[in-house]
């Protein structure tokens, strides 16, 4: 097979690295990429989770990109770093030094990872020992764009190294990659929630909503973000596989996310929002706020579109994320460009209102410190944002975690996509915590507000249970 002899070729190239290794006399991570025929990657997160084994599973369209990555090569945790620079340093200090064999220069060795909301929030923690922020470079990543599909290994060597020995390294990696990706799929399952209970109950979330509404109005802060969030016990194994294959088939349009730290939980979900994609100097960012339920005909969808788009209350909530956004980026861009008007993006469950917002980075400045100048946006936090947090740190009763935290990955281009941490859970000792929020505006109606955030928990409630 092509594939298989191409990579056995890879003696030469490791001599090679390990000759750069010898030079500066440090180790590096070396990483070969090879096309390789894929039919489906959510197999390789049938891996042995018991045995300490990071795993990723990573889903978006527009570029469509798909990848499942294991173990970790290299990691980068946030909190053994002084700020968001120094993340960032970390990060590129490993791409720039890293000796890559590349089949495709679009299919470069990626960092993914995210990090929490907030890094100040002392409250109520059900995190527990879940990264504050993390990025990870695997193992090995299987990748699937519209191009093909690509192995990439990346390891570690040092100039002592034998070569003989780390290309049976290599090889046995790939190996078991490869029988990973032929294990067959077994059928969707489904799982029993046990004890789902609202933190806050619905009445205290109302007050809340109630008592945001009241500061609005007395021109305290224009727009806050509430969120909360569904606890329930699961007494089977988590079926990671069967919640992803239900997301992407549900969202396809949104980017299906997983992570799975060993001994420290998993972070999953569907996100419609993107926070950002860096293309070299090319910004892309967008305003995503202003929601509506779908309806149950085609007649009734368009009602409630309409309403969606003629409503001065989601108009008002969608404007301030633009207008945020903007100021953000005016210090550190050219012409900004934004969309005429705001379009409707309809969801399975629920339509928001969209606006893309285009623009060019003056400088040479990386990805994770525009993640830094953007997050929190007002769709996920309020405005003014510094009010809108207060409000948030004195008044939401616990640790958001990386719930509408920063997602995402990073290349050895600089290039990357981030996006928001949405309709998404926390699975941690059997405890799967669902999490939902609602932008409040002086328009804003409480029970409105709550069954809004009931609708955004529905991804996740069928991801687990079926419709």
């Amino acid at each position: 097979m092509y594939e298989i002899n191409k990579y056995m070729n890879i003696d030469n190239d490791i001599k090679l690295a390990i000759n750069q290794c010898k030079k500066y006399k440090k180790g590096r991570i070396f990483s070969y990429t090879f096309k390789y025929k894929i039919n489906d990657l959510l197999p390789m997160l049938s891996i042995n989770k018991d045995d300490g084994n990071f795993r990723v599973y990573w889903n978006q369209n527009s570029p469509n990109i798909e990848l499942v990555g294991i173990n970790q090569a290299c990691s980068i945790n946030m909190e053994n770093c002084d700020n968001i620079i120094d993340f960032n340093n970390k990060i590129e200090t490993v791409l720039e030094t890293m000796i890559s064999i590349p089949d495709n220069i679009d299919i470069s060795p990626k960092f993914i990872g995210g990090h929490a909301f907030s890094f100040e929030s002392n409250k109520t923690n059900i995190w527990g020992n879940f990264p504050r922020g993390k990025y990870v470079l695997p193992e090995c990543v299987a990748t699937v764009t519209d191009e093909g599909s690509w192995i990439t290994i990346s390891k570690k060597i040092n100039y002592k190294d034998n070569y003989v020995a780390i290309s049976k390294s290599f090889k046995n990696i790939f190996d078991k990659c490869r029988k990973l990706l032929d294990i067959k799929l077994p059928r969707v399952k489904y799982h029993e929630l046990i004890d789902i209970t609202d933190f806050p109950v619905k009445n205290d979330y109302i007050n809340s909503i109630a008592s945001v509404i009241k500061n609005i109005k007395s021109h305290k802060v224009k727009k806050v973000v509430m969120s909360r969030y569904k606890r329930a016990y699961i007494k089977q194994d988590l079926c990671e596989v069967s919640i992803l294959q239900t997301l992407c088939s549900s969202y396809p349009d949104c980017t299906n996310y997983f992570f799975s730290f060993p001994n420290e939980g998993i972070f999953f979900g569907s996100t419609p929002e993107r926070l950002l994609n860096k293309n070299k100097k090319i910004l892309i960012t967008e305003a995503l706020a202003g929601t509506m339920k779908r309806g149950a005909t085609e007649n009734e969808d368009c009602l409630f579109e309409k309403k969606l788009s003629g409503s001065e209350k989601n108009q008002d909530e969608h404007q301030f994320v633009i207008d945020e956004i903007i100021s953000k980026l005016a210090p550190k861009s050219k012409l900004i460009c934004v969309s005429n008007h705001p379009e409707v993006v309809k969801l399975k469950n629920v339509q928001h209102l969209k606006s893309i917002i285009k623009t060019e980075v003056k400088n040479d400045i990386s990805l994770l410190e525009l993640v830094d100048i953007l997050h929190p946006t007002p769709a996920v936090a309020g405005t003014p944002i510094q009010s809108a947090l207060d409000y948030i740190n004195k008044n939401e009763t616990y640790d958001r975690g990386w719930y509408s935290g920063p997602i995402g990955w990073l290349d050895s281009n600089g290039n990357g996509d981030i996006f928001v941490g949405l309709r998404s859970s926390l699975y941690k000792n059997n405890y799967i915590y669902m999490f939902s929020g609602s932008g409040i505006v002086s328009q804003s109606s409480p029970e409105e507000e709550w069954e809004e955030t009931e609708m955004k928990l529905q991804p996740i409630l069928t991801a687990l249970c079926g419709e």
